[in-house]
């Protein structure tokens, strides 16, 4: 495991932005496709709008690129707190990414159903592949939570699914 420490959060960022395109052209010659897996919140959105930036737009292929979601809030996709919302403004809409190209969790489900068909949509785009990612984005919450993993809670006991719904007790949420 290597540390990499910057002076500044531009320099964070152009790093990230960075080894995100490395690792695409990589799986893209490998596998003919770059499956990532998006974090959610606050932190990445400023990547993301790198990413679509003129300076690195074209520095990816777009068209061989799908897109899931490490985590997301059992909001509506129109919701200001949607994780997916975040996304398609920062990245989807200004590269003019397919829908086929993204795989978002159907937040009009009920949690459980919900999590249970996202589990469904990744392991028919994996086919009978296991699961693997290219490239899994985390961040890390103020309570040192990520991807909806958050400290205490019982789905960090659970080794049963790949998908599961989380209930936050002290914010009276799922997701």
């Amino acid at each position: 495991m290597k540390l990499h420490v910057f002076p500044t959060a531009d320099e964070v960022l152009r790093a990230l932005a960075e080894y995100f395109i490395d690792r695409a052209a990589q799986a893209i010659e490998r596998r003919g496709r770059f499956a990532v897996a998006l974090s959610g919140g606050s932190s990445p959105k400023k990547l993301y709008e790198l990413l679509a930036s003129p300076a690195y737009r074209e520095r990816v292929a777009w068209d061989q690129t799908y897109f899931f979601f490490g985590d997301e809030r059992n909001v509506s996709q129109t919701s200001p707190d949607s994780n997916y919302l975040m996304a398609k403004k920062a990245l989807f809409d200004p590269l003019a990414i397919r829908r086929a190209q993204v795989f978002a969790v159907d937040t009009e489900l009920k949690p459980a159903e919900a999590a249970a068909q996202y589990c469904v949509d990744i392991e028919e785009f994996f086919g009978e592949k296991k699961a693997k990612f290219d490239l899994v984005l985390l961040g890390l919450g103020d309570n040192a939570h990520t991807a909806s993993l958050f400290p205490y809670t019982p789905v960090l006991q659970d080794k049963t699914v790949g998908v599961k719904e989380v209930w936050l007790p002290e914010q009276q949420v799922y997701r």
